[in-house]
This record gives C-alpha cells, sequence and structure tokens, in this order.
C-alpha cells in the first residue's frame, strides 16, 4: 500500500494517482472493558445468536447460568440454549431444553416463550397436529400483540397435518384480529379451505369478496382462476370460461391468468390472439407469443403498434435480433403516432449497441428519433444516452458534441448541466484542457447545488492543472474544498490541496465508545434542547412501550422474527417522524436490540426533527454519531481488515454503504449480508480463500462469515490494482472486466477514473464511501 504526504500544502499531481486507505498508521486502540454483569452477558449472547456465531453464544448462556442465582436471568439463559439448539436444527435437543424450561420454570416470560418455541420446533420435525395443539397452548397462556400470527400458525399446522376442518375456524379467528396487510392473504386462506372441503359456495363468495376488495392485479388474476375451476366443479362451464375470459382480457402479467388461458385453448374456447401473444410473452412463451401476434396482425390489418411492440420484445426474448430491430422498424414506420414509439427508438437502439456491438448505429437510432420528435419529452433523455453511446465505443469527441447540444436545445431538462459536465470530462480526456478548462467553468456558473459547484469547481481546478497553472488549480481548489465540507468533491478537493491520494489511511483510530453514558449526556442534552421540564427521564421506553407497532416488534423479535420486527420497527419510525422525543425512545431501544439499520436512520431523525443541518449533526452529541456511523460487528470487522492489511474504518464505511448493517439484507441483484456478496461469488471466495469449512450459501447470513469474505474479496482487488482502492471498489461494486476498461480510459488519474465510471450505482458508491470515510475518521480518531 501507497502511503500519503499528508501535510504538504502544494498541489503535487504525481501525488494523485495512488490509493491509500490500506491499513491504519498505528492499530485501533481495543476497548476497554470490565467483566460484564450476567443481564450484558444475556444481550451480548442473544446477538452472537443473531449473528450466527453458535458456539460464542452457547458460551456466552453458558457463563450467564453460572454466574447468578437469578432465577429469571437463568431461565433466560437456558431459553437461549434451547433457541441456539433449534437453529442449529438439533430439534431433539431443543425439546429437552424446552420442555425442561416449561418444568422448571412457571410463570414468567422465559416459559411462555418456550411453549411457543416447542410449537416452532415440533413444526420443524413436521409434527404438525403436536405443532397446532401447542401454538393453542401458547395462546392460551394470555392474549398478545401477535395473537393473530400465531393463530395463523396454529392454522397452517392443522392444513398441513390434514385437518383442514379445524383449520378454518383458527383462519376465522386469526382476521378479526390481524392486521390490515395480513389481512388479505388470510381472506385467500380461508377461501381456500372452503373450496378445499367441500364448501363451494362460500368458498366462491368469499373469492369474489376477495376479487372486489383488492387493489392488486395478480390477486385479482388469482381470484379469476380460483373462481372458474369452482364453477367448472359445479358443472357451470360457461361461468367458468367468463371468469377465465376476464382474467385474459384484464391481467395479462399474471401467471395465473396463462393458466386460464391454456384452459381455454386446450378446451377450444376463442381468446383474442392480441391477448394470448401479450400473456404468452409474459409466461416466457416467446415464439408462441410471436404467432399469435402474428395471427392478429394479419386477421386485424388496422390494428395499432401493440402487437408489433410485444413481438419485437419476444424476437429478443429469443436471440433474433435482426428480427427484433425489423419488427421496431415496422412499427417506426407504420405507426408514427403510436403510445410505443419512443420505446421503438429506445429498444432498436439498445439492441444495436448492447447485443449487436453497432455504437454507431445505436446512436444514430436516438439521434433519429430527437430529429423526427424534437418536442417529445423523451428528447434530452434520448440526446443523453446517444452521447453515452459514443462514450461507450471510444468516442468521446462525438459524445462531448452531443452532450453539449442538451443544455443548448433543452436547457430545462434534468439530462441538461450532467450533459455538459460530461462534456468537459470527455474534453479532459481528449487532451483538449482548455476547451475542458470553459466547459467546466460554464459548469461552475451553472451550478445549483453545492455538490455541483464542488465538483465543478474541482474539474475546472484539474484542466488548470494540466495546463501547468497550479496558482488557478490551488484557487479553484480551494473554492471547491469549501462549497460542500461533507460531500466527495470538496473532500476530494482538500486532498489534492495536501497531495493527497484519495482514501488517505486513518491515524490513531480509537474504536472505545460506552453507548450506555453517551445515551444518558445525550437524553441530557434533548431535554435541554426541546426545553423539556427538568428531571425529565428519557433513558426508558416509557413514552413508546405501549404502542402496538412497538409491542408487535418486541414480541417478534424475541420470538426470532427478526424481519418482521424491523418491518414493525420501520413503521414506529415512520409514525414517529414528527416526534424527537418518541424516536430517541426508540433509537434506544433499536440499538440495544441490534437493530442496526433502523437504528441508524432513527438517529438522523432525532436531529433532523430539531432542524440539525448535515454538517451540524457532527456537532450534535456522540450518542447519535456512534450510532449513525457506528462500530458494529467492531471484533469481526477489526479482525478481519486487520488480516488483511486495511484500515478498518475503511470497512466499516464500506458496510454502511452496502448494508446499513444490516446482516440479513438481500439486494434485488440477489446480494446477501453485510458486504452485499452474491451466492455464486460467495463460493469462489471461500475456495480461494480457503474457509470456511463445509462452506453453503446460507452461511452469507452470517456477519463473521460474510465480513471476512466481503474483506478479503476487497483485499484481493486491492493487491491486483497495487493499492489503488479506488479501482478495487470499482471492481467490487462494478464487476473485474469493467473496472479494467475503465482504468484503461483513466490511466494513473484516480479523479477520473470516478468520472469514466459507466454505472451511477458505482459512481455513488466510490463517492458515498468516501464520503462516511472522511467521518469515520473525524469521529474515531483523536490528534
Amino acid at each position: 500500500a501507497c502511503t500519503s504526504t499528508a501535510g504538504n500544502a502544494s498541489i503535487d499531481p504525481s501525488n494523485s494517482q495512488a490509493s491509500i486507505g490500506n491499513s491504519p498508521q498505528t492499530a485501533p486502540t481495543p476497548t476497554a472493558t470490565a467483566t460484564p454483569t450476567p443481564e450484558l452477558r444475556i444481550t451480548t449472547a442473544e446477538q452472537e445468536l443473531l449473528n450466527g456465531d453458535y458456539d460464542q453464544a452457547l458460551a456466552e448462556f453458558q457463563k450467564v447460568i453460572t454466574s447468578t442465582n437469578d432465577a429469571l436471568i437463568i431461565a433466560q439463559g437456558q431459553l437461549g440454549i434451547g433457541k441456539l439448539y433449534y437453529l442449529q436444527g438439533q430439534y431433539d435437543k431443543a425439546l429437552e431444553q424446552f420442555n425442561w424450561i416449561i418444568a422448571n420454570f412457571p410463570d414468567n416470560e422465559p416459559q411462555n416463550l418456550a411453549v411457543f418455541y416447542l410449537a416452532r420446533t415440533y413444526d420443524a420435525q413436521q409434527n404438525y397436529a403436536l405443532a397446532a395443539e401447542t401454538y393453542q397452548r401458547y395462546l392460551s397462556l394470555g392474549a398478545g400483540p401477535l395473537d393473530s400470527e400465531i393463530l395463523t400458525l396454529e392454522g397452517d399446522a392443522l392444513v398441513n397435518s390434514g385437518n383442514l376442518l379445524a383449520a378454518l375456524p383458527v383462519f376465522e379467528k386469526a382476521l378479526t384480529t390481524a392486521v390490515t396487510t395480513k389481512q388479505e392473504p388470510l381472506k385467500i386462506k380461508i377461501a381456500q379451505g372452503y373450496w378445499q372441503t367441500g364448501n363451494m359456495d362460500e368458498g366462491l363468495n368469499r373469492y369474489q369478496e376477495i376479487y372486489d376488495t383488492t387493489t392488486s392485479d395478480y390477486t385479482k388474476a388469482q381470484m379469476d382462476l380460483a373462481m372458474g375451476l369452482i364453477y367448472r366443479d359445479y358443472g357451470q362451464t360457461e361461468e367458468g370460461y367468463a371468469k377465465f375470459q376476464d382474467a385474459v382480457a384484464n391481467f395479462p402479467t399474471s401467471n395465473d391468468t396463462y393458466q386460464a388461458l391454456v384452459i381455454l385453448i386446450e378446451e377450444g374456447q376463442q381468446v383474442s390472439n392480441l391477448n394470448r401473444g401479450i400473456i404468452d410473452y409474459y409466461a416466457g412463451q416467446y415464439g408462441l407469443a410471436a404467432q399469435a401476434l402474428d395471427r392478429y396482425m394479419i386477421d386485424n390489418p388496422n390494428h395499432d403498434g401493440t402487437p408489433h411492440y410485444y413481438r419485437a420484445l419476444s424476437m429478443f426474448k429469443m436471440g433474433d435480433y435482426q428480427g427484433e430491430i425489423d419488427e421496431w422498424d415496422q412499427l417506426i414506420v407504420d405507426h408514427p403516432s403510436d403510445q410505443y414509439l419512443a420505446k421503438a427508438f429506445l429498444e432498436k437502439s439498445t439492441t444495436q449497441w448492447n447485443s449487436l456491438n453497432q455504437y454507431q448505429a445505436g446512436a444514430e437510432t436516438l439521434l433519429e428519433f430527437v430529429a423526427l420528435q424534437p418536442s417529445a419529452p423523451e428528447a434530452a433523455q434520448y440526446l443523453f444516452q446517444a452521447g453515452r453511446i459514443y462514450e461507450r465505443n471510444n468516442r468521446p469527441d462525438k459524445a462531448a458534441v452531443v452532450w453539449s447540444r442538451i443544455i443548448n436545445e433543452y436547457p430545462a431538462a434534468p439530462e441538461a448541466y450532467t450533459g455538459l459536465f460530461e462534456a468537459g470530462i470527455c474534453y479532459y480526456r481528449l487532451g483538449d484542457f482548455q476547451k475542458a478548462q470553459v466547459t467546466f467553468q460554464r459548469t461552475l456558473v451553472l451550478a445549483t447545488s453545492p455538490s455541483d459547484t464542488a465538483s465543478a469547481a474541482l474539474w475546472v481546478g484539474k484542466s488548470f492543472l494540466a495546463q501547468s497553472d497550479k496558482a488557478s488549480a490551488q484557487t479553484y481548489f480551494e473554492q471547491a474544498a469549501a462549497a460542500d465540507p461533507t460531500g466527495y468533491y470538496s473532500i476530494r478537493a482538500r486532498q489534492l490541496l495536501d497531495g493527497q491520494a484519495p482514501f488517505p489511511a486513518s491515524v490513531r483510530p480509537d474504536l472505545s465508545i460506552d453507548l450506555g453514558s453517551e445515551m444518558k449526556s445525550a437524553a441530557d442534552w434533548l431535554v435541554r434542547k426541546l426545553n423539556l421540564p427538568a428531571g425529565t427521564d428519557l433513558t426508558t421506553f416509557s413514552d413508546i412501550s405501549n404502542d402496538p407497532l412497538f409491542k408487535r416488534g418486541d414480541l417478534f423479535l424475541k420470538m426470532g422474527f427478526v424481519d418482521q420486527a424491523r418491518s414493525e420497527f420501520d413503521s414506529l419510525r415512520d409514525e414517529f417522524q414528527e416526534d424527537a422525543v418518541k424516536s430517541f425512545e426508540l433509537l434506544h431501544y433499536l440499538e440495544t436490540a441490534g437493530l442496526y439499520r433502523t437504528a441508524v436512520l432513527t438517529s438522523r431523525q432525532v436531529l433532523d426533527i430539531i432542524g440539525m443541518s448535515q454538517l451540524d449533526t457532527l456537532k450534535a452529541p456522540v450518542y447519535f454519531n456512534h450510532i449513525r456511523f457506528g462500530v458494529f460487528y467492531r471484533d469481526n470487522i477489526v479482525a478481519a481488515a486487520n488480516d488483511d492489511g486495511i484500515d478498518p474504518l475503511l470497512i466499516f464505511s464500506m458496510v454502511r454503504q452496502e448494508s446499513l448493517f444490516e446482516g440479513s439484507i438481500v439486494s434485488s441483484a440477489g446480494a446477501v449480508g453485510l458486504m452485499q456478496i452474491l451466492p455464486p461469488v460467495g463460493a469462489e471466495i471461500a475456495r480461494d480463500y480457503g474457509w470456511p469449512p463445509n462452506y453453503t450459501d446460507s452461511d452469507l447470513y452470517k456477519p463473521p462469515v460474510n465480513i471476512r469474505l466481503g474483506t478479503h474479496y476487497f483485499k484481493k482487488w486491492l493487491d491486483y490494482f497495487n493499492g489503488n482502492t479506488t479501482a478495487a471498489f470499482a471492481a467490487y461494486n462494478g464487476g473485474i472486466g469493467n473496472a479494467l476498461e475503465w482504468q484503461q480510459i483513466a490511466g494513473e488519474d484516480p479523479d477520473l477514473l470516478l468520472e469514466v465510471i459507466r454505472f451511477e450505482e458505482t459512481r455513488n458508491y466510490i463517492r458515498y464511501i468516501t464520503e462516511y470515510y472522511e467521518i469515520y475518521k473525524s469521529i474515531y480518531t483523536h490528534p
């Protein structure tokens, strides 16, 4: 890893080429810890259980049991061991443990929870009748905030045991207290139950009621299919066909509609070929879709552009790119005023450059649209995309011309300012630094936000520096540094002024914190800030503990339903978005419960409610920022970072950006856990690393595993790019193939590397981590 020349006030462009945020100049100061109390050990053990570190959790629970005579705490420890056995799939041991607790610790919360976990264990063993009986036993202990959910579990167990008739009244009872979001799924279970037990009239009535009240097209299609099948069972085929036809005519994207379509076709019913083609497309039957749409167009010569649109999409899915383009051309020529005209140009262009490598043609297709439809709402967007296509084809000269057009022809468009900035980057890449300077000076005049001011000024400075005008460069870097103090471009400008590469390492980080005492100080500060009566105690949950959402979330958490608990607390946070006191009490609970993502958001919410700016929030009591920029999973992150020679604060910044410290999060792309690792990549890292033994994809949900694999993977790219942290982050987030291409364009300039990254997500990823890293260093390092 390279090191910086911190403190050098001159501008040295040769120093801006390496990345250095690898390892701190001294190891983090360890946290001094007193002997933990049994209560703290319970909290620690529960967190280790949540993290999937079962060995450590078991050790902590066993220490609890042997370190106190308090029956309640002992019961909590024994319950924790039972939960551990349950999570490990050691169901016989779990049953023995839960039954022992029930027999030896009557009339307390651990006993009640042991009954619930006993039911869950029977469920896991597929002993459904006994599970249902035990869920009912839990409910008999007293009413609670999750009775509807427990009744639903009981009903499901009865269904799985084959006792549908007994399940129906259980589901009906569950419905009476169900929260709004759970009512429709319960109604569907009840309707299915009536149908499957032979009460077709009641089943039909219930399905129709759901159809009439739902706002979901997918649910309507599901109801149409179910009612159609009931009518067919009754022998009322025409009524059944009518339900199937309703789904076909109105809900083409649903798989239930596709099933209805198949029945209609197999039984010789007439179906519109247009509807049939669209439904086949959404069902993945692309060949059948194209055939049906061909028939429709032959039978209906005065059709609009719709059949061309879906036929072109079907051809694309089948890999017939030229056939797709021909279809788009037919739509464009024959239907010049159609609703799908703009999409036809865009889809044609995308296939040309992305699938056929015809970049010039792809850009010209979009420019043709702008020429034909200059007033279209898509015109500015298509100009920007045409510029991007030229840039992707390594023609920054053409890209700059197109991007510069946007601000002249569509000055009010969202793409106008960005297009001009991108044009400046292109001129800089081409070595026309004077033209780049003029272009960036124009963006500086037009900037409307601190971030835009900072980015424009930085690039004016870099353009002057490239022309060997260090004095002018310094002036603009100073302007950039002052414009947006916590933003990426201001941070980067300060680094350039100091002769530093991106991600300069922290010095003497100190990760020792005491959230307990800090919370009390923050509570006192908030009392004064809000002018609350002297002596007001904000260190308890008294203002929120009776809220139904709080009760549900708290019990969900105790029952091991972490995602459901988080959902309740997210709703509670929204409910408190104008109440600083309740938000603060919720923050305290969330932090101690290990729900870190929601805690981070709630911490900022408190500061927002009392009117603090982004810069001001960094001056708030340290409790808030020790949560907003927390060192959660500290032992795991510090150990993994030190093993790979990386500054732990950089990994904390990375985890904050990836997941906000939520270990169970899964992205839309399927990336898992704290460091957002795709399962195939996780398997690759585990093979490369030789750890953990017997790795499976589910290990990614365990923070200790996810952190170590993610850190090792990042280290792999740091080594690959010779310590260039910006390039390593580009590879981690955007893929190694893309990162190599971007680095080849940028050469040794890390600032240019960021700008030529073609994925907005990856550019923002690097910017945000830069911002977080500087904040982490400001909080956890001391002179």
